[in-house]
């Protein structure tokens, strides 16, 4: 708890003087800005510490969760075994799961590759080298997607701060719980992460489709975004979002083999699922799969028909929303479409709010249009860290995903500030968001 409190003032205190870093520049007086950066520089350095030693300690003692189970399946695709096939993962069952979990045995070794084939390209180098030296490549691999993501966050929405927002766009991401817990799980937030950052600030409809397809296979919950481009007539969009997706598959088929393309077809490894593993998400699929989790037998949507009506019924409105908000407020209602996107999926964990982050600090940069202020941008901040400080937020993920989703439609349907107040605040900062990902970068 008392961690949980500090994290938190710390959190308000940070973007507190982001904000006047903002307004002021230079003229903060530089006794202030000397001892902001040096107390919040101090504070980035335990965090990136904090995510060093949980990657030291998973090497030293590799965790049953999650990367065994990425290797495993790099290690059936090397050899040349069907990934997609639970019979070829029995070799690995005595010494992956020496302890005979019955949760590993059922999910992972009873359902193998979770991903579409496209995936695979992530977790196939891994089985060219023993358990231990594919976690320490991997956690490099994820220390650099977790730089080039703190990156993008500063160009997009705290370059106007300089330093200081470098300094802020670190800190936000070290602060959230879930960015120690995807390091724990050794998970692939933060590559999602990363392609969702360049999607976000990419205005050419096409080259938004390129994104869009890896991303949406790394994390379907994505796709839910398109929904806005739909809204907005983007034919270019989805065309290219189809090809993407199609080229992917193609390319897929030299690392997983034609058999188990076939297998992913025949035999899609979401019906290998027991049916109670989802009793224990915040999920919109969860209020169903609760009742029935008593009942056996294997993941299947059509078991659930009331949920698929839920779910056709939010994305409904979701479309309306696109539809009636002004195209100021694009920005909104992808928050809107992420949350809901998640909240609907039904395996979305606690470590998927890492990117929610996006959505968060596009409020802060518009939160003069938006009307709310840096006291209602901070607000929005310290509600979404204090849920998902709440125990591992299992509890508590399934709420805040309702009330973001609410919070960014409401957001969204606000008529657009016209005033010269904000017009004149604006204006520094547009340019450097409606530029695309590469031209960030060179910047």
């Amino acid at each position: 708890m008392k961690h949980a409190i500090f994290d938190l003032v710390a959190l308000a205190l940070l973007l507190a003087g982001l904000a006047r870093f903002e307004a002021r520049g230079e003229r903060v007086p530089r006794s202030l800005r000397i001892g902001w950066v040096v107390a919040f520089a101090a504070l980035a350095l335990f965090g990136a510490w904090n995510l060093l030693r949980i990657a030291l300690a998973n090497v030293a003692r590799p965790p049953l969760w999650d990367f065994k189970v990425f290797w495993m399946v790099g290690r059936v695709a090397v050899s040349g075994g069907d990934v997609y096939d639970p019979a070829s993962y029995t070799p690995f069952a005595a010494a992956l799961n020496p302890g005979h979990d019955p949760l590993f045995t059922a999910v992972a070794l009873g359902v193998g590759l979770p991903y579409p084939p496209p995936v695979l390209a992530l977790f196939f180098p891994l089985g060219r080298w023993d358990l231990v030296t594919a976690l320490k490549l991997w956690y490099v691999a994820m220390f650099v997607a977790l730089a080039l993501a703190a990156l993008l966050l500063w160009r997009q929405f705290f370059a106007r701060a300089g330093a200081a927002g470098a300094l802020t766009a670190a800190l936000l991401l070290l602060l959230l719980p879930q960015t120690g817990a995807t390091f724990a799980l050794a998970q692939i937030n933060v590559f999602a992460l990363c392609l969702l950052l360049a999607y976000w600030r990419e205005t050419v409809p096409w080259r938004a489709g390129l994104w869009l397809a890896p991303l949406g296979l790394m994390r379907p919950p994505a796709f839910a975004l398109a929904l806005a481009n739909l809204a907005r007539g983007r034919r270019t969009l989805f065309a290219t979002l189809a090809a993407s997706l199609a080229l992917l598959f193609v390319a897929a088929v030299p690392l997983a083999g034609p058999r188990a393309m076939a297998t992913y077809v025949r035999a899609n490894p979401s019906g290998h699922y027991p049916e109670s593993f989802f009793a224990g998400y915040q999920s919109l699929y969860e209020l169903f799969a609760r009742s029935d989790a008593g009942r056996g037998g294997y993941f299947s949507l059509a078991a659930h028909p009331a949920y698929l009506l839920c779910a056709g019924l939010l994305l409904a409105c979701a479309a309306g929303l696109a539809l009636r908000a002004a195209p100021e407020r694009e920005s909104m209602v992808r928050g809107s479409l992420l949350a809901l996107g998640l909240f609907i999926y039904p395996s979305t964990g606690p470590h998927y709010a890492l990117l929610l982050l996006v959505p968060l600090c596009d409020v802060w940069l518009r939160r003069e249009e938006l009307g709310i202020g840096t006291i209602g941008a901070i607000a929005a901040f310290e509600l979404n860290y204090a849920l998902l400080r709440v125990g591992d937020a299992s509890a508590t993920i399934g709420l805040l995903l309702c009330l973001d989703a609410a919070f960014f439609a409401l957001l969204a349907l606000r008529a657009p500030r016209r005033d010269r107040r904000y017009v004149a605040a604006r204006g520094a900062s547009t340019p450097r968001y409606r530029v695309g990902t590469g031209e960030a970068l060179r910047r």
